[in-house]
């Protein structure tokens, strides 16, 4: 069992810039959001954090960012991917109601309390070691509609350097570190964090930037929110609201 969850939100993304609602849809990285997800990989670096596994959602914007993050092997899983919006992708975030609640039911989206309880699931079985890759469908893609499968890296990337920043696995035969990183989205953060406010031992930030990392004690049966980073707030960009 692992006992420390390092949860990040990816880098700032096209849609985002443009305040539009991503769900299931995927729209690249911005130069901004790589620098974002170096500057959260520094944060890593510099406080010696180490990772026995890593998980990312399969949406590209969250791949990118787990790629300039981590230097090593990971996993996409399905239970990590965006809230769906249904037919509100795509369309102004600043139109949503606050708090948005299950509004998104009603054009299609996936309710509140499913987001919650998947995203609870998901990493639970990650902290234990008991999760299930599943097969990874391709995301609806609106700028970018590439194909991405099960286990293998991000097609097309294989053969990328590793970023000098990228946080290094750990050298064969090492102990543990009993940490687990992975890579989510706004709505599917804060929805994890929501189902954990019981437990949390610090606030959630409002607005939730980009690349904010929340830290999580896992026992084995609850997660308790103990930090909360802003790693890239001195490159500016703010809180993007979309997802």
């Amino acid at each position: 069992m692992f006992t420390t969850l390092y949860l990040v939100r990816h880098g700032q993304t096209v849609f985002n810039t443009r305040l539009l609602i991503q769900g299931r849809c995927d729209s690249p990285l911005t130069d901004l959001g790589r620098e974002q997800a170096r500057a959260a990989a520094l944060w890593l670096g510099e406080r010696g954090a180490r990772f026995d596994a890593a998980f990312s959602s399969p949406a590209e914007r969250a791949c990118g960012t787990m790629e300039l993050l981590w230097g090593g092997a990971y996993q996409r899983l399905e239970g990590l991917r965006e809230r769906s919006f249904g037919d509100l992708e795509g369309t102004d975030v600043l139109a949503l109601p606050k708090p948005m609640g299950d509004y998104p039911v009603s054009f299609g989206g996936e309710p509140e309390s499913k987001l919650e309880a998947r995203l609870t699931s998901t990493l639970a079985a990650v902290m234990r070691g008991d999760y299930e890759a599943r097969p990874v469908s391709a995301p609806k893609g609106v700028l970018s509609g590439q194909s991405i499968g099960p286990r293998n890296p991000v097609p097309g990337r294989t053969d990328a350097p590793v970023e000098s920043c990228a946080v290094r696995p750990l050298d064969e035969g090492a102990p543990c570190s009993g940490n687990v990183l992975a890579v989510s989205h706004g709505a599917a953060c804060k929805a994890f964090a929501r189902a954990w406010e019981h437990t949390a031992e610090v606030e959630l930030p409002s607005p939730f930037p980009n690349c904010c990392v929340l830290v999580y004690r896992f026992d084995g049966a609850s997660f308790t929110l103990v930090e909360v980073a802003d790693p890239a707030a001195h490159l500016g960009g703010g809180g993007c609201p979309s997802s």
